[in-house]
């Protein structure tokens, strides 16, 4: 689908290459990616990023929707911990029911309590 749809969202590719380079998560020339002149010679051309060049975009930015995810409080989120041990089929669930309780245990006793009267 990416493929696809290449050619009408090449600008928000060129954004998130950009993005990634910027916060030093990418070397676009050591993965072959296209600089800023080659995208507005795409742009006129009415072409979008290859396959490869896709693929090696969607790595990147799952690598680092990763370490920001790991590096905030999500995953101490007493909400999000029940969310992630429901997105696990039902095997898996009682296979490893026991460290998942302590892992949504721990999540919700570092929640902050309100105050009540």
């Amino acid at each position: 689908m990416a493929e696809l749809h290449a050619r009408e969202r090449l600008s928000e590719s060129a954004y998130v290459i950009r993005a990634l380079e910027r916060s030093g998560d990418l070397n676009r020339s050591l993965e072959f990616l296209p600089s800023d002149e080659e995208i507005a010679d795409r742009r006129k051309a009415g072409e979008g990023l290859t396959r490869p060049e896709l693929a090696v975009t969607l790595s990147y930015g799952k690598i680092w929707l990763y370490k920001a995810l790991v590096h905030s409080d999500v995953p101490e989120d007493p909400y999000l911990s029940d969310e992630l041990t429901r997105y696990f089929p039902a095997p898996v669930q009682r296979r490893f029911a026991a460290r998942l309780k302590r892992t949504a245990c721990a999540a919700r006793s570092s929640r902050p309590r309100s105050p009540t009267a």
